[in-house]
């Protein structure tokens, strides 16, 4: 399946991926000591060259969980029993889940592509499970098994497993238009919508279109997205169990620079 170009275009196919010793040295140069907190996966879609670091580990998903609401609303849409106009009321219920910005009022009317933006720009909580319902979590986790993720799962515990491996695997597949042309558009512009910069996008280039998905909360910093450089289309996955008010982020940015910088060359 073809892949798409910073300019929306469609590229042949990827080949088969390959261990990039070379930067995996330098990636791990980078975590240092504190490697065991991280897990990272970094692959470059025009040649296959790619580094995975503790690819399968398990971390809590935080919002990337946001990411695989996304794919089965637009995986319905496709099959027709899900339509983008359909309107819903942000219940007592689902206002009880609003850690802010508040985007989704209490008794509010709001559209599916409504809380889309909402979930994936600013990372509201009350659009994401709105919108989780709707889709139902046996859908999205039998979607994600399809696609090849092994150990990322909406719980009913909400214990939200997830791997860098199979995040990975995921904006791998919206990359590569697995989900259609249309879908895939839809959701790149949505993830290029995400607010909070201070990782993948912080230290590259100005002007870099990034299109990624955050994940934040106590023992969790996380940042999974597709990079559009000049030379090739980029997956990362930046997996840490370091709580997002300490550094993880600044590492994460760091690494995310590293791997550009080196893809891209002089």
């Amino acid at each position: 399946m073809p892949s798409p170009s910073a300019s929306g275009t469609l590229t042949p196919p990827t080949p088969p991926t390959r261990t990039d010793a070379t930067l995996e040295r330098l990636i791990r140069e980078r975590l240092g000591a504190d490697a065991p907190h991280y897990a990272v996966v970094v692959e470059n879609l025009r040649d296959g060259r790619r580094v995975a670091v503790d690819p399968d580990r398990v971390f809590y998903a935080a919002s990337l969980f946001k990411i695989e609401v996304m794919y089965e609303i637009f995986h319905q849409r496709a099959a027709g029993v899900l339509n983008f106009d359909e309107e819903f009321i942000a219940s007592d219920y689902y206002s009880g889940f609003d850690l802010g910005p508040h985007l989704i009022a209490l008794c509010e009317r709001a559209s599916v592509r409504h809380l889309l933006s909402a979930m994936m720009s600013v990372s509201d909580n009350v659009a994401a499970v709105m919108l989780q319902d709707r889709a139902g979590a046996g859908n999205i986790n039998n979607t994600m098994a399809a696609l090849g993720l092994t150990q990322t799962r909406l719980t009913e515990d909400g214990s939200l497993p997830a791997t860098a491996g199979d995040m990975a695997r995921l904006v791998e597949a919206i990359a590569l238009g697995e989900a259609g042309a249309a879908a895939t558009s839809d959701m790149l512009a949505l993830m290029a919508t995400e607010e909070l910069g201070d990782r993948i996008p912080a230290l590259l280039p100005a002007g870099t279109r990034v299109a990624h998905k955050t994940g934040n909360f106590d023992g969790a910093t996380h940042d999974a997205g597709i990079v559009f450089g000049k030379k090739g289309t980029y997956v990362m996955v930046l997996m840490s169990d370091i709580g997002f008010e300490g550094n993880a982020g600044s590492v994460e940015a760091d690494t995310a620079k590293i791997a550009f910088d080196y893809f891209e060359g002089p």
